[in-house]
C-alpha cells in the first residue's frame, strides 16, 4: 500500500522505471544512516525532502532492514498523511 502510494505521489502514471531510477540515484548521492534519520524524525516531528527520498527508497528497494525500521518507516509516512510529522524543504530549517 505504502509503495503504491508512493508511486502515485511521483508519477500520477505510475511508472516503475522513474522510481527505479529515482531510488538507484538516492542511493548513490546520499549515504544516510537510515536508525538515525528515523530516530531523528520521530524525535523532532519533522524531516526533509532529501531524507523523505531516503526512507521511500530504502523501501521501494526492498534494502535489507528490520522489521522495527520497516513499521518506523511506515509510521512515518502515516504520520505525515496524518499530518503529525511535516515535511519540510531544507530552507524551513534554518
Amino acid at each position: 500500500m505504502i509503495r503504491d502510494l508512493l508511486l502515485c505521489a511521483i508519477s500520477p502514471l505510475g511508472d516503475e522505471a522513474l522510481i527505479t531510477s529515482m531510488v538507484k540515484a538516492s542511493q548513490n548521492r546520499f549515504n544516510l544512516p537510515t536508525k538515525r534519520i528515523i530516530e531523528r524524525v520521530l524525535q523532532v516531528g519533522h524531516l526533509n525532502r532529501q531524507e523523505h527520498l531516503h526512507l521511500a527508497s530504502v523501501l521501494l528497494a526492498s534494502q535489507r532492514i528490520t522489521e522495527e525500521e520497516r513499521r518506523q518507516i511506515n509510521r512515518i509516512f502515516d504520520d505525515i498523511q496524518s499530518g503529525r510529522i511535516k515535511l519540510v524543504d531544507n530552507q524551513d530549517l534554518i
